[in-house]
Parts: C-alpha cells; sequence; structure tokens
C-alpha cells in the first residue's frame, strides 16, 4: 500500500510540473516575468537575439543616449503589448528616474502618457547642447602621451561630436573651433608633431591667405582625427619594442652580474 509520504512526494512533482507549464504560458501570451536578470537578458515574446537594455538614473547628460536605445529596442518594437513595453521600461530606470513612476500601474493604457511624460521631464535640448559643450571642454589635458590617453581622448571628442550631431547643431561648420579645443588636450610632443605635419603639408601645398577656400589652408576636424590615429598606431607598435628592449637590459644585467660573481668565486678558489 502507497504510503502518505510517497503520495505526497508524488502530488509535489504533479505541481510542480503543472506550475511549470502555467509559467510557460503565461510568459508565451502576456509578458516575461520582472526582475534584474530580465535587463540583462531582454529577450521579446517571440524569438529574438538578446538584448541588453539600456539603464537610465535621471541624469540629463544620459538621456538623449537612453531614449535612443530605449525607442530602437522596446518602444519601436510591434511584437510588445503597450503593458509590456511599460514593463521594460520600469525595469529600465533607476534612483530619481525610477521615483518618477514608481506609482503607476502597468497597463496598455498607462504606457504612452508615461513614456511622453519622461520625455518632457528629460528632453531639455539646451541643457544637453552645454552639458556636450562643456564636456569638450574640460576633457583632461594629456600630460604623458601614451596610446591608451590619445585613444580616451579622441573617444570622447568623437562622441561629444556625435552627441551635438543628434541635437541638430551644424557640427560641419565648426571644424575651426573643434579642432583648436581637442589641440588644446594634446601633450607638448603631440602638439609639436601635429604642427609639423601641418608645416609639412603648407610646404608641400602652398596654400595662401589669398585664397581662402583653399581646403588645405586650415585643418579639419578629420583631418586631426586621423593624424591621431596614426600617432595611436605609432605608439602602440613602439611599446611593446620597448618593453622588450627594457627586459633585455634586465636580462643582460643580470647575466653581467652573475659572470662577475663567477669570476670573482673561481678567482678566490684557485
Amino acid at each position: 500500500m502507497e504510503s502518505q509520504h510517497e503520495r505526497t512526494e508524488e502530488n509535489y512533482h504533479d505541481g510542480c510540473a503543472e506550475l511549470r507549464e502555467m509559467i510557460a504560458r503565461f510568459t508565451d501570451i502576456h509578458m516575461p516575468l520582472t526582475g534584474q536578470t530580465d535587463i540583462a537578458n531582454f529577450q521579446l515574446p517571440v524569438q529574438h537575439p538578446k538584448t541588453v537594455l539600456p539603464m537610465f538614473s535621471g541624469a540629463f547628460a544620459d538621456w538623449e543616449s537612453f531614449c535612443d536605445l530605449f525607442t530602437a529596442i522596446v518602444d519601436a518594437e510591434p511584437r510588445c503589448s503597450a503593458a509590456t513595453k511599460l514593463q521594460y521600461l520600469k525595469m529600465c530606470l533607476k534612483d530619481s528616474a525610477a521615483e518618477f513612476v514608481k506609482n503607476i500601474s502597468i497597463t496598455d493604457a498607462n504606457y504612452k502618457p508615461t513614456w511622453e511624460a519622461l520625455k518632457a521631464r528629460y528632453s531639455n535640448p539646451r541643457l544637453c547642447l552645454r552639458t556636450d559643450l562643456s564636456t569638450l571642454k574640460h576633457l583632461p589635458k594629456i600630460m604623458k602621451v601614451t596610446a591608451s590617453e590619445l585613444r580616451t581622448l579622441v573617444d570622447k571628442t568623437l562622441q561629444v561630436v556625435r552627441a551635438l550631431e543628434n541635437l541638430g547643431r551644424p557640427v560641419a561648420t565648426w571644424d575651426d573651433w573643434l579642432v583648436f579645443i581637442t589641440v588644446q588636450h594634446l601633450d607638448k610632443e603631440s602638439r609639436k608633431s601635429w604642427e609639423t605635419h601641418l608645416s609639412t603639408k603648407d610646404v608641400v601645398s602652398n596654400p595662401t591667405l589669398e585664397d581662402q577656400s583653399d581646403p588645405n589652408l586650415f585643418p579639419s576636424l578629420k583631418e586631426l582625427m586621423e593624424f591621431l590615429e596614426s600617432r595611436i598606431r605609432a605608439l602602440n607598435m613602439i611599446t611593446p619594442i620597448a618593453n622588450s628592449d627594457k627586459g633585455s637590459a634586465m636580462v643582460s644585467k643580470f647575466s653581467s652580474s652573475k659572470a662577475k660573481s663567477f669570476y670573482i668565486e673561481t678567482k678566490t678558489f684557485f
């Protein structure tokens, strides 16, 4: 006769199987379960590559990039219901931004007003412009040139330029100013190399002030970026060699010291 323990264990396993089946049906029809894991492994209700959802804390400087990513990944996705989009939106917010939507219930009707309210609160083009220009102006100056320091300067400069383009600013006409600001952050040796590069170009092209339409007269941001990329590649090639030379010198010094010690010991022995 089947014991009470065996019947209880059988009922437990049957219940677990039924519960798993119900959860699977629910997530297929409605929306994924909430949780931190969903943010790192975002997946739409149908088969779709997993994507990391963007996060937003309420910092105005981060709003434009967050808005663009969330719009592309979630808001523009036709396979998600409005309630699902609202759930994902709340999952993506933290700190002051999360407080702003904390008491909003997840329903289809609440998604669009919530999303529009967020855009109205954090979309401040003039503030974004000021933040981007301030970021560019206050980039740290390179004191000792390395490939990684130059790479950081190039990447951050281009990041600000793209942000300004997204704001609709006429960045294409700002080359003189952007070149001037970027060069101010270079180390002394890189600035010297840049001016040498321009002087060499002047000798070859022989531009004149009378012909101010000559593209060789004033350097463009593109030219500066290409120069810095070339310098980064050169530094990346030189650094391993320098390290190798340093290592060889240490080995040579160690070998010389050992040889000298051996000579003294041998002389003493005889």
